[in-house]
């Protein structure tokens, strides 16, 4: 078998090696020629051509290393590579005629040399643009043949005009635009490989940790295919006709035009000896045509610096000005971006979400001012809550006892019973509501609806919250979060074990790549479940219950400090089908939306799921008061399902527009542990309420408070006692005054709901310092 090797790596790379061959014997013999006809050899032709020498050279070797698909035993390889290898060929001989096609054009008179010289580059770089745009999807995107007119039309226009910008900033010569080239092609095979590898598009945030990408990339074998193949061999294309863009030439000062004495630099020339100057070249005359031509130069330079900052400064103000996706009519898949990108196309698609990167700074915004605030909030913590001594008291025993701290984000939990019952008694989930023993419950402000999990996960987990951050915008896909304080994070640095779990594709709303920027030590994800002894699904995935089995497993397997963040998929959306046993659903809660029999669906199924959920809950805590370790737990919900808007009309009619949007963004929290804190008198008990004293004191003691999902990891840690940095100190002090803030605007301490821009609250200043704050927290972390 090793005899066999050298053979079969020199037949796969059998077409490279001899397109490389016909490059250099073709090349050499031109030279020799124009060497023979006394013609000047251009170093620039030569330049041109490495690029195809290098990308045969690299084919070659990766061949060799066997990264290339063997094309000998499929037909459709085989012509990838071999075209590939010839279109290299061919195109690295076209910068031979760059002398050639120049000299048609200079013999022209001067108004029209540069008419025909401008109308050459334009055509050239738009061929290019074009080729770099099918160069861009090719490797990745099969659905490229399908893609709108309109992506189309707006990917070659902005590759147009960055290759417009090069092209001025290289002082009006193909090797800008070329730059350009080779980048489309670049991201178009990484765009392959990520997709391979990872199932997700590239991002904004990939490029701000692209020395983490090296780092991890070595494990995998990147093994080109003949999409990749075909990618490369536009690409030469592109650069072949780009070759022969170079700087007009204008004639001589003091000659006329046409006049045959005035000699191109290329053209043989009798008065003196080929390829050198002697004395006597040196006259008056040719001093003043050197230093004309140099003025000339000087003058062009300058015009075509001044045109690249002009055209920069064009697509810069129209990204200002316009939103791609509303010039396009695109809706962006945030869950999963690559369906965005395969059905659009690569430049609108990354365009939008580069669109949705920046934060909106404060008003006078210094690092200084802001580092002040920070201080200032905390000590409104550490005089108050800080100094008690039940957390003293709670501090020392959390440090003596490290318990596990489990965090369960349950997919689309609320309590409809806000909405009046929904106007049939309705309670809401029956042991939920009544269980005794949280530390701590209420509602939670959350900054989404019917969707956007990631963005309430971002909120608990970093403590950053969505209204100081802006809309429509979906931090896990945007920024890179390598250097992003958050939980796990903190956890880690206190000895704990870290993991996440989400019983659905791991790419999801990017959550591989930021997990583990976060500092997860393991993300447990739908494979994980696959196999899993008495796991069972309901509605739309792995029932609560399984991931609840899974937890009270790896705290029977592990006796160390965990901390585990899971994120259930159970009660999803949709809920237009009763797809959920009978025994779950709740009769008669849903009466009073008869009218509306498609909302009377999605409700009675979705309270089933609840339910469901309920149940789930109740047996999961009972199992964590039967263990023999400190355990605690922190329950919230991630959004409302998206129907409860249709509810919120129908029951609350008429409302200030606050008010009523407010109710729509409010789900639940509790926080519970199956020991008694210390400092408190609240000892963990799971029953419900039935009327005992003990019940009833339990119950008492349990704070009650509207939390925003920003805050809700501050305050637990501050109720179990666990450490808190200088940030959560921060946020804690300022909810004194401002006990919410979610991206529909804050809760005042007197109960009232603010739009995020009033500054006529009494609590405005407060959340001025908050939003510094987190400026310096999150937005200077991610810059």
């Amino acid at each position: 078998m090793e005899t066999e090797a050298p053979t079969t790596m020199a037949a796969n790379a059998g077409p490279a090696i001899s397109a490389l061959v016909l490059i250099l014997f073709a090349t050499a013999a031109w030279q020799a020629w124009q060497f023979w006809r006394h013609r000047r050899i251009e170093v620039t032709t030569l330049l041109w051509q490495l690029p195809f020498v290098g990308l045969l050279g690299f084919i070659i070797y990766w061949t060799g290393q066997g990264f290339v698909e063997d094309w000998t035993a499929d037909t459709g390889n085989a012509s990838a590579m071999v075209g590939l290898a010839w279109t290299a060929g061919i195109c690295g001989l076209v910068p031979l005629l760059r002398g050639p096609v120049a000299r048609l054009i200079d013999v022209t008179k001067v108004p029209m040399r540069l008419l025909a010289t401008t109308l050459r580059d334009a055509v050239c770089i738009l061929v290019a643009a074009t080729l770099s745009f099918r160069a861009l999807e090719m490797a990745w995107n099969s659905n490229v043949d399908l893609l709108p007119w309109s992506s189309v039309a707006f990917s070659v226009a902005l590759i147009t005009a960055f290759m417009a910008v090069a092209y001025f900033a290289f002082l009006r010569r193909g090797a800008g635009p070329a730059l350009v080239a080779v980048v489309c092609t670049v991201v178009d095979v990484a765009q392959h490989f990520i997709l391979e590898f990872k199932g997700t598009a590239i991002l904004p945030s990939d490029l701000l940790a692209l020395g983490t990408a090296a780092a991890v990339s070595a494990g995998y074998k990147c093994i080109l295919v003949p999409t990749c193949l075909d990618a490369l061999g536009l690409l030469c294309i592109a650069l072949a006709v780009l070759s022969l863009v170079r700087p007009v030439k204008l004639p001589m000062t003091g000659v006329a035009e046409g006049d045959p004495s005035q000699k191109d630099s290329s053209t043989p020339d009798a008065s003196r000896p080929p390829l050198r100057m002697t004395h006597r070249a040196i006259t008056p005359e040719a001093f003043l045509s050197l230093v004309s031509r140099r003025r000339w130069n000087i003058v062009a330079a300058a015009i075509s610096v001044v045109l690249a900052i002009a055209c920069g400064n064009g697509i810069q103000g129209w990204f200002a000005s316009n939103q791609v996706a509303d010039a396009l009519e695109i809706s962006f898949d945030n869950w999963q971006p690559i369906n965005t990108y395969t059905s659009r196309g690569w430049i609108p698609s990354f365009s939008i979400m580069v669109q949705n990167l920046a934060i909106p700074k404060p008003n006078d915004y210094t690092t200084e001012s802001a580092q002040a605030a920070e201080e200032e909030l905390a000590a409104r913590y550490d005089s108050a809550r800080g100094a008690s001594a039940e957390r003293a008291a709670a501090a020392a025993q959390f440090d003596a006892e490290k318990p596990t701290v489990i965090a369960i984000m349950n997919e689309t939990f609320a309590d409809l019973s806000i909405f009046n019952g929904l106007n049939t008694g309705y309670t809401g989930p029956t042991y939920y509501n009544n269980f005794a023993g949280a530390l701590q419950r209420g509602s939670l402000a959350v900054s989404v609806l019917g969707g956007g999990t990631c963005n309430t996960e971002f909120e608990f987990l970093t403590g950053n919250s969505l209204g100081f951050i802006g809309g429509n915008k979906y931090p896990y896909t945007l920024y890179d979060f390598s250097n992003v304080a958050s939980l796990p994070q903190q956890f880690k640095e206190l000895g704990y074990t870290t993991t996440a779990m989400h019983p659905q594709n791991p790419v999801n709303w990017n959550r591989s790549t930021v997990y583990q920027a976060m500092g997860f030590d393991e993300f447990l994800s739908d494979a994980d479940f696959s196999g899993q002894e008495g796991a069972w699904g309901l509605h739309s995935g792995l029932s609560d219950a399984s991931t609840y089995d899974r937890i009270i497993q790896m705290l029977n397997e592990n006796a160390e400090p965990q901390f585990i963040f899971d994120v259930t998929i159970q009660n999803h959306g949709g809920y237009d089908a009763i797809d959920i046993p009978e025994d779950y659903l709740v009769p008669g809660a849903t009466d009073a939306l008869a009218e509306d029999a498609a909302l009377q669906t999605r409700a009675t199924e979705y309270l089933g799921l609840i339910n469901a959920s309920d149940q789930a809950l109740e047996s999961f805590l009972t199992q964590l008061t039967q263990l023999d370790r400190k355990v605690a737990v922190v329950f919230f919900g991630d959004h409302q399902p998206g129907f409860t808007g249709a509810i919120n009309d129908m029951i609350f009619p008429g409302e200030d527009e606050l008010t009523h949007n407010t109710r729509l963004y409010e789900t639940t929290y509790f926080m519970w542990t199956n020991y008694e804190v210390a400092g408190t008198d609240i000892d963990g008990v799971v029953d419900g309420i039935d009327g005992t004293a003990a019940d009833e004191a339990a119950a008492d003691d349990t704070t009650w408070t509207t939390a925003g999902a920003s805050t809700l990891a501050a305050q637990l840690l501050d109720r179990i006692g666990a450490p808190l940095t200088l940030y959560q100190r921060a946020q804690l002090g300022a909810t004194q005054e401002v006990t919410a803030v979610s991206l529909n605007g804050y809760l005042g301490a007197d109960g009232t709901w603010y739009e995020l821009d009033n500054t006529e609250s009494l609590y405005a200043t407060t959340v001025d310092k908050w939003r510094r704050v987190q400026y310096l927290e999150f937005a200077e972390r991610v810059s």
